[in-house]
């Protein structure tokens, strides 16, 4: 019994050795640089001069705000967008939609809306 249970063990031993193998590709990574230090904090400094860090809202530079409007100007854009229906709330923004007239009256609805909650009560 304690011959069946070793070779057992080591035959699920060497099938349960495949489930751990890896990629046999070598990659060379190059761990010399064709740069000095200095060239290096260069480039660093010219990203972070072409990125506008804010969060999840990074923008880059050819992409970047044009400065050209007043305070003013954009508060009254936004007031002006409220007004069209926008709704500004990061990645939750509502776009506006078509309104539709109703072609029932606001009575003939409440009228519907109390008769059907009268058939739901009686059951029916």
């Amino acid at each position: 019994m304690n011959a069946k249970t070793l070779i057992a063990a080591v035959v699920s031993a060497g099938f349960a050795a495949g489930a751990f193998a890896q990629e046999a590709t070598i990659f060379e990574i190059p761990t010399t640089s064709e740069l000095s230090r200095a060239e290096v904090k260069a480039q660093i400094q010219q990203a972070d001069r072409d990125v506008l860090f804010a969060g999840e809202a990074t923008v880059f530079a050819e992409a970047a705000p044009t400065q050209g409007r007043s305070r003013e100007e954009v508060r009254a854009e936004a007031r002006q967008a409220l007004r069209e229906g926008w709704s500004f709330g990061g990645e939750a923004t509502l776009f506006p939609q078509e309104q539709f007239a109703s072609v029932r009256t606001r009575e003939e609805v409440r009228a519907e809306a109390i008769e059907h909650l009268r058939r739901q009560r009686r059951g029916g």
